[in-house]
């Protein structure tokens, strides 16, 4: 299961990133407006969760287990 997943608000046109742990280390939540251009909040969710995997892999990972964690979230 993602820690982050995303909501979107058509009101307000922002698309939410929910933490539901907001004990760890990001924030409760996290807005990103989006447009043609913009990163969309599901390319910001992957990078957070990725982010968070690979923080956890131990000092001795290997090479081949971070482009594994990399490669689930492309």
């Amino acid at each position: 299961m993602e820690r982050f997943t995303t909501t979107h608000s058509p009101k307000s046109r922002v698309k939410r990133i929910i933490d539901h742990n907001p004990k760890d280390i990001w924030n409760n939540e996290v807005c990103v407006m989006y447009g043609e251009y913009s990163i969309t909040a599901q390319e910001v969710a992957n990078s957070l969760n990725m982010a968070y995997e690979l923080r956890q892999l131990s000092p001795s990972a290997t090479k081949k287990q971070m482009q594994e964690i990399i490669n689930k979230y492309r």
